[in-house]
C-alpha cells in the first residue's frame, strides 16, 4: 500500500515536471516569434 503511494507521488511529480516542460517549451517558442517580429519591424523602419 505504502509502496503504491510513492508510485503515486513520483507519477504525480513526473506530470508537474512535464508540464514544466510543456510550459517552458511554449513559453521559447513564444519569445522566438517576439523576437522575429522585432526582426521584422526593424525592418521595416
Amino acid at each position: 500500500q505504502e509502496d503504491d503511494n510513492d508510485l503515486n507521488d513520483n507519477a504525480n511529480k513526473i506530470d508537474l515536471k512535464e508540464n514544466d516542460i510543456n510550459q517552458l517549451n511554449m513559453n521559447e517558442r513564444e519569445i522566438m516569434g517576439l523576437e522575429l517580429q522585432n526582426k521584422i519591424m526593424e525592418i521595416n523602419n
